[in-house]
């Protein structure tokens, strides 16, 4: 072990957005599209990403800047919680949301319900709670990412004529009056 030592630096670097990125998620929103942001970047990181691109706009935001509830979670926050749970087995080591870090951690919880094809079973009544609102999902894993798009495939949200008017008066969001199209795109 190395002792008498001075740290002389500490550098950090940054890959700043393509200057078009801004643009294009505004043309987006005017054009009523609804973007979301789903990385395996941190939180913090993947919050600070989505203001400087607007996908998290002013109106997403609370105090001191920071999204809503709701607007921004990890991927293993959202697993979490649009999951059911299979209380009949015993407790697994699995990925869970761990709020004193902010952050996934893998511990003992309760195994996820399996349909007979060995897939997660998705509560379609909490997914459609969360998922207008919802804007960044971080540190999230392919399994995340599919999730999110067959929910918002079998979403019936756009049926349910005061939800959809309460999510405009209340946070300026628009659903698609019809089952919601879903486009993905990625880096890879």
């Amino acid at each position: 072990l190395e002792t008498n030592m001075t740290v002389i630096t500490v550098v950090g670097i940054e890959d700043p957005l393509r200057p078009s990125v801004p643009g294009a998620i505004a043309e987006c929103h005017k054009a009523g599209i609804d973007v979301r942001m789903c990385t395996g970047d941190a939180l913090t990181t993947a919050v600070a990403i989505a203001k400087g691109c607007r996908i998290l706009r002013g109106s997403d935001l609370g105090e001191g800047g920071q999204p809503k509830t709701g607007f921004a979670m990890t991927g293993a926050e959202f697993d979490d919680r649009v999951h059911l749970k299979d209380s009949s087995k015993p407790e697994t080591v699995r990925r869970v949301f761990d709020p004193e870090i902010n952050d996934a951690v893998d511990r003992l919880a309760e195994p996820f319900l399996l349909d007979e094809a060995g897939n997660k079973v998705l509560d379609q009544k909490i997914f459609d709670d969360l998922w207008p609102t919802l804007r960044v999902l971080a540190r999230c894993q392919p399994e995340d990412k599919l999730a999110l798009v067959r929910g918002m495939r079998k979403s019936r949200v756009f049926l349910d004529e005061a939800r959809c008017a309460a999510l405009v008066n209340d946070h300026g969001i628009r659903i698609f009056p019809d089952y919601q199209v879903v486009a993905v795109t990625g880096d890879g």
